[in-house]
């Protein structure tokens, strides 16, 4: 007898081609996606970044934000930032892990 599971093997992926207008990346598990929109995440974490320059903590916030919709799932965000090359290599290297 085979049971069926509600877990869903095929990851949702998409390929698209970066552009110099592109800022930062998000990726997160459904449980963010259940109660936030793609504008509503896009919105809060271009607010941090100006507020605070810190990926990390605007997944956190984002994480915070899920929890306070009442989010019944897991959440996972992580927040990855896009930086022109001249920027890149101005930034010392301990602050381009973490930094925009």
């Amino acid at each position: 007898m085979l049971i069926s599971s509600p877990l869903i093997a095929k990851p949702d992926v998409r390929q698209i081609v970066l552009t110099d207008d592109d800022e930062f990346f998000i990726i997160g598990c459904d449980g963010i996606w259940d109660v936030i929109s793609s504008q509503f995440a896009v919105s809060l974490v271009r607010r941090g970044l100006r507020r605070h320059d810190d990926p990390e903590e605007c997944a956190r916030e984002l994480v915070n934000e899920a929890a306070h919709l009442n989010s019944s799932d897991n959440l996972t965000v992580i927040v990855i930032c896009f930086s022109s090359p001249a920027h890149v290599e101005s930034c010392p290297p301990q602050r381009r892990r973490f930094r925009c």
